[in-house]
């Protein structure tokens, strides 16, 4: 499952630059947002959701986030690789 606000930006052709300056957030946090290396507070779910106009809810982005999470140890595993990982 992907990302709803990176699916939300591809489809709309906005970088996540441009759309991190919209909500007032780092380009580096939305970032670690995005792939899953930080777990989104409701401030930043709120801005989202508003600037999407609802397209991009809380409940799908937490769904999308729940999906990174090991059923067994209950970690969150990212979308990120190690250096010189195969």
């Amino acid at each position: 499952m992907n990302n709803p606000l990176k699916s939300y930006l591809s489809a709309r052709g906005i970088t996540a630059v441009a759309f991190a300056e919209r909500i007032d957030v780092s380009p580096a946090y939305l970032s670690r947002l995005m792939s899953g290396e930080r777990e989104a507070d409701a401030t930043f779910l709120g801005k989202v959701f508003r600037e999407t106009d609802g397209v991009v809810t809380p409940t799908e982005w937490v769904g999308w986030f729940d999906t990174l999470r090991d059923p067994v140890s209950g970690l969150i595993h990212t979308q990120r690789r190690t250096e010189g990982a195969a």
